[in-house]
C-alpha cells in the first residue's frame, strides 16, 4: 500500500475495514495478511496488521521489562524475564528493519512528527538495552541504578510508537 488514505489510515478511516477496503474481521487470516499492491501485481502485507503485529510483539518485549522489575530481588525470574524481554526486542526491531528496508513495506503514520520522535527514542532505548544487558550479565553495580530510566525510555518509546502507528487513528 503507497498512500495514507489507500491503506486505511487516512481521515475517514474505519476500525473494520482493513487497507484492502473489506472487513479485516470477517476474511480468514491468510487473506487478511496480504492484499494487492497499488498496481496490481504483487502482494503487500497490510499495513493494519503489520503494525498491530509490531505494537503487540514490542509490547511483550515491554511486559518482560516491567515483570523483570518487578522480580529483581530474585535472580532467576528476574534473568529469565529480562533476557526473554531483551530478545523479543532484538528481534522485534530486526523486523521491522527488513519489513521497511528489505521488504519496503511502510507503515503510513497520521502523526509523522511523532513517529520521528519515536525513532530517536528508539535508537536511545536500545543503547540503554545494550547498557543493561552488559551491566547485568557482568553484575555491575550500575545495573540495578538504570532499570527505572531505562523503564522509562522504553515505556515512553512503546507509547510514542502507539501514537504514531496505532491502526486505529
Amino acid at each position: 500500500m503507497r498512500g495514507a488514505t489507500d491503506a486505511g489510515f487516512g481521515k475517514g478511516f474505519d476500525a473494520g475495514v482493513d487497507g484492502c477496503g473489506a472487513s479485516f474481521f470477517m476474511r480468514g487470516v491468510p487473506v487478511a495478511l496480504l492484499c494487492p499492491d497499488a498496481d496490481g501485481h504483487g502482494e503487500d502485507v497490510s499495513p493494519v496488521v503489520l503494525s498491530s503485529v509490531f505494537l503487540v510483539v514490542m509490547g511483550g518485549a515491554l511486559a518482560c521489562f516491567v515483570r523483570a522489575y518487578a522480580v529483581r530481588r530474585h535472580e532467576g525470574p528476574h534473568r529469565k524475564s529480562a533476557i526473554l524481554g531483551a530478545s523479543i526486542d532484538v528481534f522485534g526491531t530486526i523486523a521491522v528493519i527488513v519489513t521497511v528496508r528489505g521488504f519496503g513495506w511502510h507503515i503510513p503514520t497520521e502523526f509523522p512528527g511523532v513517529a520521528l520522535v519515536h525513532r530517536a527514542f528508539a535508537y536511545v532505548s536500545t543503547g540503554v538495552l545494550v547498557i543493561q544487558v552488559s551491566t547485568g550479565a557482568l553484575r555491575h553495580p550500575i545495573h540495578r541504578h538504570l532499570g527505572i530510566p531505562f523503564l522509562g525510555i522504553y515505556t515512553a518509546t512503546y507509547a510514542l510508537a502507539v501514537w504514531a502507528y496505532a491502526p486505529w487513528w
